[in-house]
């Protein structure tokens, strides 16, 4: 498996729009297509590959803080869940993070996706909540980067 950036607008990125409809829309009985995803023509895209087949993706956007990240999405296909496939994607875009400068990451996980986050040091701040494109709970969570020597 390698991890690498996805650029906007490609091949590759058009496959992690039908992994993330497969694995986070369909089941609600919804399409990412139906979403405005213009903006991650300015994020950090980050997908997981075993040779040419996308094994999980993730997207990385600025936040309104200078040096907060948001983690919009991270995604590894239902049939290879549990094979450390997401840390490492989480793991990578940390990395990326601190290297650009940043200090903290958010997100907002799903309810069920929430000991995942907490497996790898995430914090929940404040309550659930429905997002109004997502019908399911949600919860914010967030982690202080720390550069490692």
């Amino acid at each position: 498996m390698i991890i690498k950036e996805i650029q906007y607008g490609t091949q590759e990125y058009q496959q992690t729009l039908d992994l993330r409809d497969k694995v986070m829309r369909l089941p609600l009985g919804l399409s990412i297509y139906d979403e405005d995803l213009y903006k991650e023509k300015d994020a950090y895209l980050l997908g997981a590959f075993d040779d040419e087949q996308l094994l999980g993706g993730g997207v990385l956007i600025q936040t309104e803080n200078i040096d907060t990240l948001k983690v919009d999405y991270l995604c590894v296909d239902t049939d290879i869940q549990n094979k450390h496939i997401g840390t490492k994607l989480l793991q990578a875009i940390e990395e990326y993070a601190l290297l650009i400068g940043k200090n903290s990451i958010v997100l907002e996980a799903r309810i069920t996706a929430e000991p995942f986050y907490r497996r790898l040091s995430y914090s929940s701040s404040g309550g659930k909540f429905t997002k109004a494109h997502v019908p399911i709970e949600h919860i914010l969570m967030n982690k202080q980067l720390i550069k490692q020597s």
